[in-house]
């Protein structure tokens, strides 16, 4: 169902990718990403950061999402600006 709204969608859509650096290097994702842009979504790359994994009982380098803040702006440079009722 999700699939078929986003494939329907008229507006930008954007996509914010978590998991694991090692799938992320994978060529297979990198391709598929890379398919996404040219058929014109919009994919924030992660950020690599310090995570606590718990399987390990460790921190390691990892990518993350954005902060909340910086979501929420990223999402709202593709929202349509309302126009004031001033003309």
């Amino acid at each position: 169902m999700l699939a078929t709204a986003i494939a329907a969608a008229e507006f930008p859509v954007v996509f914010s990718p978590v998991m694991g650096g090692g799938m992320w290097r994978k060529p297979a994702v990198r391709r598929n990403v890379d398919q996404m842009r040219q058929d014109g979504y919009h994919v924030v790359d992660p950020q690599w950061g310090q995570r606590y994994d718990v399987a390990r009982g460790e921190f390691i380098d990892s990518p993350m999402p954005p902060a909340p803040p910086r979501f929420v702006e990223m999402i709202r440079e593709f929202m349509p600006q309302r126009r004031s009722e001033d003309g």
